[in-house]
Order: structure tokens, then sequence, then C-alpha cells
């Protein structure tokens, strides 16, 4: 059986018994190795101790389980302190304040994602073709071809550099262009949910999921300088946060089968592959949870403007990726047909209650080009689509 295949039996085992005693040898042989090479091959992968990890897994659970109002003494016992001294001495290394303290912080606590092993791409070594074994992480995604790394490269510079400032930010409650969640509909209700945004940014929709009375946040971003913008924003609202920098195609550190919503505004269509994409977050939802997301139309991407007149400057059905010179640096593009989103939604297993093509609110009086064109063609396509 693979190596990480048998290392993520050993995490399961681990996470399934932090609120507990968790048996380092009993971990080993669930990975099918001695105590010592467990040890040794979790550190050499992860770069952090075994024990190192699993502390910092606990007090990222006491963290939300207080938040959640349990009891300082019960949370301490829960996760193997002796007293709540000991437990108050920890969580303040961890989480730079106490736990009374962060029972009412209104921000982004510190938190340890759920580590996932995987074997990177072969490479050859001494004319022989091996395996690496590599963890992934929430900031390093090692089984990723060439060709993904350099997109997603390319894309996180622009946007730690100045993405915001050349392409701009939609967030909630808008979904696009003229195109608002009066006329959707996606988000009425947030009260008590558990909501993840994917390509979150500098944290605007999630400021609005806060105040529509979200119980937990999540984002998920490939930018470190957007996600350092989104922890600021986030800073003074009353529900656990926690930020994530990975890979939307993996959601590595975000735990499956967790989360009442998954939405995105303007996110998806920067993804890799968008069927693994959706896979991934049908996995991390739960039954019957829903997912919402915004791109640009289509159509729109592959027409233009100009006196009057549309015209069709690119094919339709070109689904290739292509390089985009915008000041400041180059980003990676690819458009994909509507059938291309709905065939990779029901391969994940959702059904698609909803597509929104029209705008909604379109000013009477817009004289701009853009607002012309809006008038003849969708410029953003919403879906919200359900977990079967």
């Amino acid at each position: 059986m693979q190596w990480e295949v048998m290392m993520n039996r050993a995490m399961d085992y681990i996470e399934e018994n932090l609120a507990g005693k968790i048996d380092f040898a009993r971990a080993a042989r669930v990975a099918a190795c001695s105590k010592w090479e467990f040890s040794r091959a979790f550190s050499m992968a992860a770069s952090v101790s075994v024990a190192e990890y699993v502390r910092g897994r606990r007090m990222t659970l006491a963290a939300v389980d207080l938040k959640n109002g349990e009891k300082v003494i019960d949370v301490a016992v829960k996760y193997g302190y002796e007293s709540s001294t000991a437990f108050s001495r920890a969580f303040r290394r961890f989480h730079q304040m106490s736990p009374t303290e962060a029972r009412t912080h209104h921000g982004v606590l510190n938190g340890i994602p759920k580590i996932v092993f995987k074997a990177a791409a072969e490479k050859e070594q001494n004319g022989k073709t091996i395996g690496v074994i590599g963890a992934v992480t929430v900031d390093r995604v090692v089984t990723e071809n060439a060709e993904v790394q350099q997109i997603h490269r390319t894309n996180r510079n622009f946007w730690d550099g100045c993405g915001e400032e050349q392409l701009g930010r939609i967030t909630l409650p808008q979904w696009g262009a003229f195109l608002g969640e009066k006329t959707c509909g996606f988000l009425r209700d947030l009260r008590g949910k558990r909501v993840l945004e994917i390509a979150c940014g500098d944290g605007r929709s999630l400021c609005w999921c806060a105040k529509q009375g979200a119980a937990e946040l999540w984002g998920i971003d490939l930018s470190g300088v957007q996600l350092a913008q989104a922890r600021e924003s986030l800073q003074g609202e009353p529900c656990p946060v926690f930020l994530l920098q990975t890979a939307m195609e993996t959601l590595e550190g975000v735990p499956e089968q967790y989360f009442d919503i998954v939405f995105s505004v303007y996110g998806i269509g920067w993804a890799t592959d968008l069927a693994a994409t959706f896979r991934r977050i049908a996995a991390v939802l739960k039954p019957n949870g829903t997912f919402q997301f915004s791109w640009s139309h289509p159509f729109h991407k592959c027409t233009s403007f100009q006196s009057g007149s549309l015209t069709v400057h690119k094919s339709y059905h070109d689904e290739s990726w292509y390089s985009l010179q915008v000041p400041g640096g180059d980003v990676c593009m690819r458009d994909r047909t509507v059938s291309s989103y709905i065939n990779a939604l029901i391969g994940a297993g959702f059904s698609v209650e909803r597509m929104i093509e029209d705008a909604g609110n379109i000013p009477e009086d817009g004289v701009s080009l853009f607002v012309e064109k809006a008038r003849m063609i969708p410029i953003t396509l919403a879906i919200q689509a359900r977990k079967c």
C-alpha cells in the first residue's frame, strides 16, 4: 500500500483522538512502521514534529470550543491538561492571549489545519525514476505538475502585487457587475451556518457574512498578501475565523463534511482543474449543503462591443489557457463554456438549483460601452448547486 495512504490513516487516528489520549505507537502501527520511523517520516515531510503538530491541532480546536461557550476547565481536561493553569499557559503561547480573552476576542485566532500527506511527482535520479515523499500543508502543494505550479505562481505573484488595483474586486453583497444578492437570493439566511469562501481575497465578503450572523467563517486563497489583508479586515468579527493559504483544487487543511455553505465571488474561474475543484468542494460540504459561485459569463469573455456592434473575437468553445498582459504583470486565464461548469458540478455530485444570467439592475441612464453591452448579453454567470 502507498506510503501516503498509510500515513493518512495514522493522521485520521490522531485526529479522532485529539480530545483524549493519543498512542503514538499505535499511530505508527497504523502507518505500518515503527514509532521511530513514523516520527522521523512525519518530521521530514511536515517540517514539524508530530508532538508539536498535535499540540497545535489541540489549541486550534480548543479555541473553537471556547468560542462556542465551553468552560476553560472543561476544555483543558478535554485536551489532556491536568489543570486549567497549565492549559492557559500553553494556550497563551499559541494564541498570544488567554483562554478567557479568546472567548470574547473578535477576530482571527491562530490555527493549524489537519495535515494530509501525498506523494510528490516522480523525478529522475541517477537514471532511475523514484517517488519523492512530501506533505501537502496549507501553503505547499507538492503534487501539482509543473504547468499547474507555473500558473499558480504567476497568478499568486500578480495578486500579491497589484491584482486588486488592476482587476478590482467584486465582493458580497454583489455577485458581479449589475448582479447583487438582492436578485440572486443565494445567501438569504446565514445565521448559525459554517461558511467557506473560495478565493476569499482581502476578506470583505467574509465580513459581510459575519454581519449576516454566520457562526464560523473560513477563507482560502493562494495569495499570502491577500490573506494578510483579510486577517486585518476580519479583526473584530464575533465568530471564529480561519484563513488558509491553499489551492482550491486541493483545499488542503479544510475539514471534510463540515460546511453548510461554500461560495465564491469571481474566484472559481481561476481553477486549473474545474472537476477536481468541484469534487473537493463537495467533500467539505455537509450532505444537502449548498455551493454558490459567480464568474464572468463565457459569452461575455469571447465578445467585444464597439460602436453599437457586438463582435465575437474568439471561439466560445476554446477553453485553452492564455496569458493576459495587464499593468503590473501577467495573469494566466482560461475561459470555459456554461456546459463545462454544469457538467463538472453534476460530475461532482451536485444538483443545480438555479442559474442566473440576467444582470438584474442595469442602470437605465447608463451610457458607457460596458452598460450598453450588458443590455445585449449577460456579463455575469451565477450558479447555485446543492450537494446530493
